[in-house]
């Protein structure tokens, strides 16, 4: 089978496939996700800015003051309007405990951080200073100055590296900073390989890694390339050596109490989806004596997987469910019967391709075979899906002189596909994940091609139809195959 495949791995051989599809956003880029977390800043109208500037004007020659706001060791003249206008806590405090009062006390604010804020109160602008952006957040929050506090995250999410994403993800929980939140998360995700290396990674609280775990969308991203999804496969691997260094860690430093908290992080992984011998080798490398119930999960995996015990006590609930795939691809074979020299009368296009629901599985495929020229070829096709959706073209049961009907069992798909061919389709033959095979089916002419690629299965068929000798005949046939990755 010869594929045309530029972005499969080294150890695949995809040669000359007429089409490739990939179920992947169009933009799915980290940039792209950063772009879309930032949030807009508020433009002011020239009116505005006018008014600004004369309250700035009148602080800096400390012109109609009428409130002073005093530090550890610095006193800040200012307006109260201007402080009631840009901080929730200056406005409350005014209305209320301070509405008679000229001095406000501000014991535990560095006084160059409170003149940033009070310098963006009167400006709208605020200098970046990289080293004291955490300062001003605090400072922003403990205020209420919420616009502030947007710029700061914004400039958070831009600084986002592999030094300091666990430490912004928390400190953006504390602060209620739900955009680098989701920054953070989406960074770790992106390069969960490489920071789950450093130390930081065994500092962080189980809830963090738990979030995680519990993602039945969870897409883990090649190191090198952050837009390269990791396969389903791999990706429970990965989460598995990752959840058993954390849990030996925590229990290396006498973390007993967190025994139960570190055995719901390893039952989040999806234990039965990984190969056994991978589980065992990774499971014996550390030792959980003192944690039997650890230790358990391993032959409660294997449990779960023959089904031996159907009482869904003994295993954990997110063993029932099943993550997204992490992406699928498309390929198209060649094109059989596709000389163009057959009466086109009533050429009709038929099964036309629809790559919209990647969960849609072939459950039937009726073949019609007729005469031409005396001898057995494909009148018809009808496919049949588990979504009942059906589709089909060509001649039907009333016009063939041979049928057949290939149901094939739920877990059941093709994975081999055998055709003969020349002016129209002679033969096929269907080959099985489970090793049935289904045909030869029509009959001896044509030359013949085998469709078959390791870890892909028939997606669908498409065809074109004409009439010839009075009758329809499929042309232009078209295996389309997938991979779920």
């Amino acid at each position: 089978m010869d594929f045309i495949n530029d972005e499969v791995d080294s150890d695949e051989n995809y040669e000359d496939m007429s089409d490739e599809y990939q179920i992947v956003p169009k933009d799915y880029s980290y940039k792209h996700f950063l772009d879309s977390k930032k949030k807009n800043t508020i433009e002011v109208d020239q009116h505005a800015i006018n008014i600004l500037n004369f309250y700035n004007e009148c602080f800096q020659k400390g012109n109609f003051c009428d409130i002073t706001i005093k530090t550890n060791s610095r006193s800040f003249n200012a307006h109260r309007v201007v402080l009631a206008m840009f901080s929730d806590y200056f406005r409350a405090y005014l209305q209320h405990d301070g509405k008679d009062k000229d001095v406000i006390t501000l014991m535990d604010i560095n006084e160059d951080i409170f003149n940033q804020i009070l310098s963006y109160a009167y400006t709208g602008h605020v200098e970046r200073h990289d080293d004291t952006i955490e300062e001003l957040v605090i400072c922003a929050d403990y205020l209420g100055v919420q616009p502030l506090k947007d710029i700061c995250e914004n400039i958070l999410m831009e600084l986002v590296s592999s030094n300091n994403c666990f430490h912004y993800w928390q400190f953006s929980d504390i602060y209620t900073m739900n955009s680098l939140f989701e920054v953070c998360l989406e960074y770790f995700r992106r390069n969960f390989i490489t920071l789950t290396k450093h130390e930081e990674f065994f500092k962080l609280s189980s809830k963090y890694l738990m979030l995680i775990l519990e993602d039945c969308e969870l897409r883990l991203y090649n190191s090198v390339n952050d837009a390269d999804p990791i396969c389903s496969k791999q990706r429970e691997e990965i989460l598995l050596k990752a959840v058993l260094k954390y849990i030996s860690n925590s229990l290396s430093k006498n973390n007993n109490e967190m025994a139960e908290e570190l055995l719901k992080l390893l039952e989040s992984v999806k234990l039965p989806e990984i190969d056994f011998g991978f589980l065992e080798k990774q499971v014996t490398k550390y030792s959980f004596e003192k944690h039997p119930a650890i230790n358990n999960l391993l032959n409660s995996a294997m449990m779960f997987k023959s089904r031996k015990n159907e009482t869904e006590l003994l295993f954990p609930k997110s063993w029932y469910t099943q993550r997204l795939l992490s992406f699928c691809k498309f390929y198209s074979g060649r094109k059989y019967a596709a000389a163009y020299m057959i009466g086109r009368e009533d050429y009709d296009t038929c099964c036309p391709l629809n790559f919209t629901n990647i969960h849609r599985k072939l459950t039937c495929i009726k073949l019609f075979f007729r005469r031409w020229d005396g001898r057995l070829v494909l009148g018809g096709i009808e496919l049949q899906f588990n979504d009942g959706f059906v589709v089909g073209g060509g001649e039907k049961q009333l016009n063939s002189v041979e049928s057949h009907e290939i149901y094939l069992k739920p877990d059941e798909v093709i994975t081999k596909v055998t055709i003969s061919s020349g002016w129209l389709i002679d033969r096929l033959m269907f080959t099985t994940n489970i090793g049935n095979t289904y045909g030869p089916y029509g009959g001896d002419g044509g030359g013949t091609a085998v469709e078959e690629e390791n870890g892909c299965f028939l997606y669908s068929i498409s065809f074109s139809s004409v009439r010839t000798q009075a009758l329809l005949a499929p042309i232009e046939l078209q295996l389309h195959w997938i991979k779920l990755i």
